[in-house]
């Protein structure tokens, strides 16, 4: 899933460079296609990550919540993100502060209950399943809180700094 919505991402970016490039007209097919795609893909998005949302906030109530768990989305916020994005972006030409953020807000989504769900339709022990979907939920949880509260002062600092 991750891989073929990067895949429409890179070719649709590609077709509106290309048809600037050659100063195709605003309403050219291809440009006017690409554009209307990023936009409905840009809905659907939102509209699925709202409908998971709600989802997760009713699984919330069922779910196995355990204050002894909650070091790993720490953990994984704080340290496991940031050092992956660090390893992947030598070369990217990538700024300080650009890694930053991307090691703190991470990939956009909730791939996470996709691969979780992945896992437990293919066999995954229910002990071990119902421990998963715990941490996940809170990892879930702890990603709309906080990233949901530090979004807006941290992309307007970007956007100050970047002027």
């Amino acid at each position: 899933v991750f891989a073929a919505g990067f895949a429409h991402r890179r070719a649709a970016f590609a077709a509106l460079r290309r048809g600037s490039a050659v100063d195709a007209p605003p309403d050219a097919p291809s440009r006017r296609l690409s554009e209307d795609v990023l936009r409905f893909t840009g809905q659907l998005e939102r509209v699925g990550e709202v409908g998971v949302v709600i989802l997760v906030g009713a699984w919330l109530g069922a779910g196995d919540l355990e204050a002894s768990r909650w070091w790993f989305p720490a953990l994984l916020f704080l340290l496991i993100r940031p050092l992956a994005v660090a390893a992947a972006l030598p070369g990217t030409r990538q700024g300080a502060t650009r890694s930053v953020l991307l090691g703190w807000f991470g990939i956009r989504g909730i791939g996470s209950i996709y691969y979780l769900m992945h896992a437990v339709n293919a066999g995954l022990p229910g002990p071990l399943a119902d421990a998963l979907t715990a941490i996940t939920l809170e990892v879930v949880t702890a990603s709309v809180v906080l990233h949901g509260v530090s979004v807006t002062p941290l992309m307007n600092a970007y956007a100050r700094r970047r002027r």
